[in-house]
């Protein structure tokens, strides 16, 4: 039982590791190649995009400063918070990033008058308002005792979690907020993604030369494909979390925890790769 308790520990320590290590580095170099070699609209949805990565990649410090100073639940509480920071950046400018390449593609001659930078600014400073108020107020109205099983190094932490709330009722402004933020977070920002780039590959589809807006393309989706596969499983399993009545399963719900825990802190290290891979420009 120790071994199977302790593997989804190990798991995620060594994963945050990984990912503070790569995110930092790699997200760097994006933040200073579209920050200071590059001034296109495009460059400014990107360098932001490789900002709330990198603040992911920092989060992971304060994780491991949590795990060092054990029981140190300001540092776990603040961790969370970045954590929350990140999801709502990320996928919000992952969505600006995909309704700006529908309108570039299948409205040029607007977008060349209307496309510039004053709105993506504006845009810009709207989602890091939203976000950070939004990432503060989660701290008072989400995280009950759900810190303690992320955060807990031990698995003695967990098992006092899971006794004490097998016999849990959920609350209902609890499961409403969820539901919520699997809508708002999730659902409906994909959904936008999902009808811009079906917009754009019915286009790209009818062209018959290729251009750069194809290179383009490709890295956008790339990415968006990394981040739906990084962050469903998590979306889901934070939704079936709160639905739930009881906790009879102890040990796969730790591995299943872990891994979609592992998978989050994983999409902030696969953008500067897919940079790297697909092409220098974006």
């Amino acid at each position: 039982v120790m071994l199977e308790t302790t593997f989804p520990l190990e798991l995620t320590h060594f994963n945050v590791y990984i990912t503070c290590l790569v995110g930092v580095i790699g997200n760097g170099l994006v933040i200073w190649i579209a920050g200071f070699k590059m001034k296109s609209i495009s460059a400014k949805w990107y360098l932001n995009l490789a900002i709330t990565d990198f603040i992911c990649s920092v989060s992971t410090v304060v994780r491991i400063a949590e795990w060092i100073l054990v029981d140190n639940n300001v540092l776990c509480e603040y961790s969370f918070i970045l954590l929350i920071l990140n999801m709502l950046t990320s996928v919000y400018f992952l969505t600006a990033i995909s309704i700006d390449r529908c309108i570039t593609i299948m409205w040029p001659f607007w977008a060349k008058s209307h496309r510039t930078k004053k709105p993506a600014i504006t845009v810009i400073v709207v989602i890091w308002v939203v976000s950070v108020l939004f990432s503060v107020s989660n701290k008072y109205f989400v995280w009950g005792f759900r810190d303690l099983l992320m955060c807990a190094p031990e698995e003695s932490r967990y098992y006092r979690v899971y006794n004490e709330s097998v016999k849990w009722k959920p609350d209902i402004l609890k499961q409403t907020i969820h539901i919520t933020l699997f809508l708002v977070m999730f659902l409906l920002p994909f959904t936008i993604i999902l009808l811009c780039y079906g917009l754009i590959i019915c286009k790209v589809a009818s062209m018959r030369r290729r251009n750069k807006s194809q290179r383009s393309l490709k890295i956008i989706i790339a990415i968006v494909t990394c981040f739906f596969g990084c962050w469903f499983p998590y979306n889901v399993w934070q939704f079936i979390e709160y639905m739930r009545t009881s906790r009879d399963h102890i040990v796969a719900d730790l591995i299943i925890s872990s891994v979609s825990v592992c998978l989050v802190y994983t999409s902030s290290c696969l953008n500067p790769i897919l940079y790297v891979f697909l092409g220098r420009e974006f």
